[in-house]
């Protein structure tokens, strides 16, 4: 039976997912190229690729799931929502989704209001 804690690797950016690890070319994109873990759990493995998609992204916007922790946790931070330290980017990227869904009909009612 095994004591790896793959929550924690995980976490801490060790392992690709829950039970997989890194394979040799992602590895290469972490130490090697220095790709930051979200890009490279996402497939961009090479500089070009990872620079190509960070501008594209810069343009059009992040998508949660390529936010660093401290841009998610800045980001929960904005919406009031309560953590602790040991909240995991997938924590926060659902806790942010449900709390800007609800914040998106208060929006809609608040402009509604305003043109009327």
């Amino acid at each position: 039976m095994s004591n790896i804690n793959w929550g924690r690797l995980y976490a801490q950016g060790r392992c690709k997912a829950v039970g997989v690890s890194w394979n040799d070319a992602e590895i290469e994109a972490l130490y090697t190229h220095k790709i930051p873990t979200q890009y490279v759990r996402a497939g961009y493995l090479t500089v070009e690729t990872y620079e190509e998609a960070k501008a594209d992204f810069e343009k059009n916007g992040f998508q949660l799931h390529m936010q660093s922790i401290e841009q998610l946790r800045e980001r929960a931070e904005k919406l009031d929502i309560q953590f602790s330290s040991a909240a995991s980017s997938e924590t926060l990227i659902s806790l942010i989704e449900i709390a800007e869904k609800k914040a998106q009909p208060e929006a809609k009612s608040r402009k509604g209001k305003n043109h009327e």
